[in-house]
């Protein structure tokens, strides 16, 4: 519990400002000051509206998905995406007005990943990986050290395995997160900070089999000085 709690206090930083998510496609809470993209906060500053606008825009596209069919979650397919797209702009026009930004600055911006949010997501999932990775070791070393050719096939065999489903279990992982840093569980293709996993498969495969082998190579030294 701890641990969630120092998880989520890390997290927040790079989370959206619920207070002014809303569902009528309004923008509330920002007092107008001219922003320098250059400059490291006016910068955050800028990436935090313009992800903002795209929440109050799929919020409010969602909402009237929901008031026509009966159900949300769809705000995209709204009058062909005119319901979402024409509250974005409104959007953008009152970030471009209120901190004498371009469109292309938002643009930029709406895509930009924060890493106060993201190392603490992945590192986490890491630790977690590793402690997984080391309780299987162990596994393999009680049913299978009958000799180092058997322990060596079943730990290469095992690492990728583990490697493979850890890269789909921290997917999940990451997209829990996710909808807590936007503050929704609908982050489909129009918002576009896209999760850094996704762009960074065949590494991410790499690294879970790389630290498998930490976890058994550190297991192995520890045992062969034990005896």
């Amino acid at each position: 519990m701890r641990a969630l709690i120092v998880l989520l206090l890390l997290c927040s930083a790079g989370c959206i400002d619920r207070t002014r998510l809303n569902a009528d496609c309004a923008w509330i809470g920002d007092t107008p000051v001219r922003l320098d993209p250059a400059s490291l906060n006016d910068r955050r500053h800028l990436i935090a509206d313009a992800q903002l606008a795209e929440g109050v825009a799929v919020k409010y596209a969602d909402t009237e998905h929901r008031r026509r069919y009966g159900y949300g979650g769809h705000g995209r397919l709204v009058d062909h995406g005119e319901v979402l797209y024409a509250c974005f702009d409104t959007l953008v026009a009152d970030i471009e007005r209120n901190h004498g930004v371009t469109k292309a600055d938002i643009d930029a911006a709406r895509a930009q990943r924060d890493l106060r949010f993201d190392a603490p997501v992945m590192l986490s999932f890491m630790m977690l990986y590793s402690i997984v990775a080391v309780i299987a070791n162990r596994w393999i070393w009680r049913h299978f050290a009958v000799s180092p050719a058997t322990t060596l096939v079943v730990t290469a065999a095992a690492s990728i395995s583990f490697s493979f489903v850890g890269v789909q279990l921290g997917a999940v992982w990451g997209a829990i997160w996710e909808t807590v840093r936007i503050g929704d569980d609908h982050f489909g293709s129009f918002r576009a900070a896209h999760a850094p996993s996704a762009r960074h498969l065949p590494q991410l495969f790499a690294g879970g089999v790389l630290l498998f082998w930490i976890a058994g190579t550190g297991l192995f030294v520890k045992r062969s000085k034990a005896s």
